[in-house]
C-alpha cells in the first residue's frame, strides 16, 4: 500500500478538517507507469490500426484525489491499483492478437 498522508484544511467556518491523500512520491511513480502503459498501447493501437477501447485510466479512479476519510482513499488507491492490472494487460492482449495475424 502507498504512503498515505494527512493534511489540515480549511472548511470555511467550520474550522479546519483532515484531508487525506497519497503521497506525492507514490503518485508520482504511479503516473509515469501509467504514461508508459498507456503510451506503448498507443504505439501498438497505431502500429496495427486497431479501435480497441482501453481500460478506464488508473487516475480516473482517484488515486490523485484527495479525500476526507482514509477509508474512501484506500477504496481509491485499490481501484486505481486494479486499473493497472487491466493496463498491464492491454498491451500484452494488443501484442498477442496481432501477432497472430
Amino acid at each position: 500500500m502507498p504512503k498515505i498522508v494527512d493534511q489540515d484544511a480549511v472548511a470555511g467556518t467550520r474550522g479546519s478538517e483532515k484531508q487525506f491523500l497519497m503521497s506525492s512520491k507514490d503518485v508520482d511513480s504511479w503516473m509515469k507507469i501509467k504514461s508508459l502503459l498507456v503510451r506503448a498501447a498507443e504505439v501498438l493501437k497505431l502500429r496495427f490500426g486497431n479501435s480497441a477501447t482501453q481500460p478506464p485510466s488508473p487516475s480516473f479512479l482517484g488515486f490523485t484525489d484527495v479525500f476526507t476519510s482514509v477509508e474512501n482513499l484506500k477504496s481509491a488507491i485499490i481501484a486505481s491499483r486494479n486499473s493497472f492490472i487491466l493496463w498491464m494487460g492491454f498491451p500484452s492482449q494488443l501484442d498477442a492478437r496481432f501477432h497472430r495475424l
